[in-house]
């Protein structure tokens, strides 16, 4: 209970414990709810090397995250429609930072997260005008599944309100 009342209202939980195993993730996931997936499978993994395997037939899949180069930080899959509503990071190989602390100078991979609704409310008050743009101007979010093997297109502005009228509706997505 504790886990679903974090990510209703905080929009994140650390969970500690899961075995560092592939397919893990995916159990664990199917404990809190169905799972929903892509052309990328039920699982996406996230590695530091070239993806070599192919997919149902599909080419090898090309994406920033299977480099070791930083990714900035970004909002995934807004070419889908609906976007995910909450997504699971499983740090199978990753740094053991002596007495816990990390980044330590042997880590090659460190997560971070954003708070995009806190960000959204304090532009919403500084900058009323850019908020009302990004609620409503529609933009392209595009990917070609990594192989050029599909299209995927969603045409949404960057910020999402719930349904109603006027300026104060409640921020829904971003």
């Amino acid at each position: 209970l504790a886990l679903v009342e974090e990510l209703l209202t905080g929009g994140q939980a650390l969970v500690r414990g899961v075995p560092r195993e592939d397919g893990e993730v995916v159990r664990f996931g199917q404990t809190l709810s169905t799972l929903r997936s892509t052309d990328w499978g039920a699982c996406f993994n996230v590695r530091t090397k070239p993806d070599a395997s192919k997919v149902a037939g599909q080419g090898v899949k090309k994406d920033l995250a299977y480099t070791p180069k930083p990714i900035g930080f970004h909002t995934d899959n807004p070419y889908r429609f609906p976007t995910p509503d909450f997504q699971l990071l499983h740090a199978i190989d990753h740094c053991s930072c002596p007495e816990g602390h990390a980044p330590c100078s042997d880590c090659q991979v460190m997560n971070y997260m954003v708070d995009a609704f806190y960000i959204a409310q304090l532009l919403r008050q500084e900058d009323p005008e850019a908020y009302r743009l990004l609620c409503e101007v529609p933009v392209r979010f595009e990917n070609d599944g990594g192989d050029g093997g599909s299209a995927l297109v969603h045409v949404a502005p960057h910020f999402e309100l719930e349904e109603g009228h006027g300026a104060e509706r409640a921020l829904k997505g971003v």
